[in-house]
C-alpha cells in the first residue's frame, strides 16, 4: 500500500513539513486502511481550485490529516481553502468495498421436515415467499461491555426498512406476536489500541463480531433458512468506538442481504446470481 504525495504548488519548508508528516503516519496506514469509515466522505477544497474527497481524521493550525481510498495525506494547512463534512464525489466515497461483503449460507435444498409430516418440500426463498410475512427479531450479546437492548432502535429500524423493500413486504413484529420468520443477530464489540498521531489520539480501533441467522419458527416446520458471521472493524475517531463499529456491522448485515437472491430484491434478468453458500 502507498502512501499518496503531499500537494504541490505550497512552499518547499511546507511541502516538507508535510512529507515528513506522511511519512510518520505510514505505521498507521496497515490499521487505518482495514477499517471501515463512514460511507460519506468529506470535500477538501485547495487553493489551486480543486477538490479532493476521504475522511479528515485531524485538522490543526499547521496540517490536515485525511484519510483515502490511496492511503492517509497530510495536507499543508495554508493550501486548504475549505472543507465540507459528509459530501461524497462520484466514486469517490470511503466505504465498504465489494470485496468486503462477507458471504452467508443459504438453505437452497429441500426444508427438513419429519416423517410424520405431510410430503412438500421448500427452499428458503419459497419458505419466504409462502410465509404469513411477519418476522420477529432477537438481538443477543454485548456492546460495549452492556447487554444489547432487545428493542435497540438503530437494528430495529435498519432490519425493517430491508424487509419493506421486500415484494410483498415483510413486516417487522415483537416476538411472540405470530412471527412465522424469526431473525437473530447475536453481537460483541471489543475494542483494540488507540492511534495516536503527533501525540493527539485520532481515535481507537473497534472490532464486532455480528452473527445473524434467519429461521422459519412454525412448530412442525421449523427450518434454518440463512446464516452468517458478518464481522467489520473500523477506528472511531470521536463517540464511542462500540457503538460505532456496532451500527456499521448492522449497516454492513443489510447491504450483504440486499444482496441475497432468496429474497428476491432488484431481480432482473442480468442481475448476477447470489454468492450463498448451500447449507
Amino acid at each position: 500500500m502507498t502512501i499518496a504525495p503531499p500537494i504541490t504548488g505550497v512552499s518547499p519548508t511546507a511541502r516538507g513539513a508535510a512529507t515528513r508528516a506522511t511519512a510518520r503516519a505510514a505505521p498507521l496506514v496497515a490499521i487505518l486502511l482495514l477499517a471501515a469509515v463512514s460511507a460519506r466522505a468529506d470535500e477538501i477544497v485547495l487553493d489551486a481550485g480543486t477538490s479532493i474527497y476521504g475522511r479528515v481524521l485531524r485538522e490543526d493550525e499547521r496540517f490536515v490529516v485525511l484519510l483515502m481510498k490511496s492511503g492517509i495525506r497530510v495536507l499543508p494547512r495554508a493550501s486548504v481553502v475549505s472543507i465540507a463534512r459528509g459530501k461524497s464525489a462520484p466514486n469517490e466515497e470511503v466505504g465498504v468495498a465489494a470485496a468486503d461483503i462477507p458471504e452467508l449460507s443459504v438453505a437452497v435444498g429441500p426444508a427438513k421436515r419429519r416423517e410424520s409430516d405431510k410430503p412438500g418440500r421448500l427452499n428458503a426463498r419459497e419458505v419466504i415467499a409462502r410465509s404469513n410475512r411477519r418476522v420477529e427479531l432477537v438481538l443477543q450479546g454485548k456492546v460495549g461491555g452492556e447487554a444489547v437492548d432487545p428493542a435497540d432502535s438503530f437494528a430495529m429500524s435498519k432490519i425493517s426498512a430491508f424487509l419493506a423493500q421486500i415484494e410483498p413486504a415483510l413486516e417487522l413484529v415483537p416476538p411472540g406476536t405470530g412471527a412465522e420468520l424469526r431473525i437473530t443477530l447475536n453481537v460483541r464489540t471489543r475494542l483494540g489500541r488507540a492511534v495516536v498521531f503527533y501525540g493527539v489520539q485520532l481515535g481507537r480501533s473497534a472490532t464486532c463480531n455480528l452473527r445473524f441467522s434467519l429461521e422459519r419458527i412454525t412448530e412442525k416446520d421449523a427450518q434454518l433458512l440463512v446464516q452468517g458471521p458478518v464481522d467489520t472493524s473500523l477506528m472511531a475517531g470521536s463517540g464511542s468506538p462500540s457503538r460505532r463499529v456496532y451500527e456499521h456491522a448492522i449497516n454492513k448485515l443489510v447491504k450483504t442481504l440486499k444482496q441475497l437472491e432468496v429474497f428476491g430484491i432488484g431481480d432482473s434478468p442480468g442481475r448476477p446470481g447470489s454468492s450463498g453458500k448451500s447449507s
